[in-house]
């Protein structure tokens, strides 16, 4: 193979791959430097979209746990409302790829989308999807199965391990504040008859704390004996 037609084909391979990986084009120099061409992002903390009260308790409740968390919120003026969270908030279109990347999506580990719009939602995980984030949730207000298809297209959990009503958790949430999370202990009955649906008879489970590590709940989590459970619900 000639040295052009090789050339050729390394610039169709980086144009591919992506602006991530660096290829150099022709034969290296007998005492060039050697230089990484790749470093892997080193993912953390959660973006969570939506305007509503679900999306700024879960936001606030991630905080208060020790997650670094940033909350986009559909326009600068709710951002502007919003000012007196402890979290960041960036105010504009979630699909807007800028928007998005002045969240940190590009670096975060895990996307919560809860705007209460099916359609609206998966796009926003279709984002995530092209910024690479490893765990993407999304909240269903179906019938449970109904989104399976949806989710699985956009490479999605439902956040919360299953179906909810969101809208009557944000009544609640409107009535009772930040204050409705509490911590319980996983004890081994909750696993044993039902996990997530023997938690719901408590509240609203959203994350697992194992020791340090804090875990959003979706409906791949494998819940364990001795699991810290953060629910929302009446105190």
């Amino acid at each position: 193979m000639s040295q052009d037609v090789l050339n050729l084909l390394l610039v169709f391979l980086a144009a591919w791959c992506g602006a991530g990986v660096a290829v150099r084009i022709g034969r290296p120099r007998r005492g060039d430097p050697v230089k990484p061409t790749w470093r892997p992002v080193v993912r953390g903390g959660v973006v969570v979209v939506g305007d509503g009260r679900m999306a700024q308790t879960l936001a606030e409740v991630l905080h208060r746990y020790g997650e670094h968390v940033t909350l986009v919120v559909s326009s600068s003026e709710v951002a502007e409302r919003l000012r007196g969270l402890d979290v960041t908030v960036v105010g504009g279109d979630a699909l807007d790829p800028d928007v998005l990347e002045q969240s940190g999506l590009s670096s975060v580990a895990t996307l919560v989308s809860l705007s209460g719009r099916p359609a609206f939602d998966a796009l926003v995980a279709k984002q995530a999807n092209i910024f690479r984030v490893p765990s993407v949730h999304l909240v269903d207000s179906s019938e449970p199965g109904v989104e399976q298809t949806v989710l699985h297209h956009v490479a999605a959990t439902r956040a919360f391990g299953g179906a909810i009503q969101l809208p009557q958790w944000e009544a609640f949430l409107e009535d009772v504040g930040p204050g409705a999370a509490r911590e319980l202990s996983l004890l081994t009955t909750y696993r044993r008859s039902g996990g997530f649906d023997a938690l719901r008879a408590l509240g609203l489970p959203v994350a697992v704390r194992r020791g340090a590590r804090l875990e959003l709940i979706h409906d791949h989590t494998e819940l364990h004996d001795g699991d810290r459970v953060v629910v929302l619900a009446a105190s």
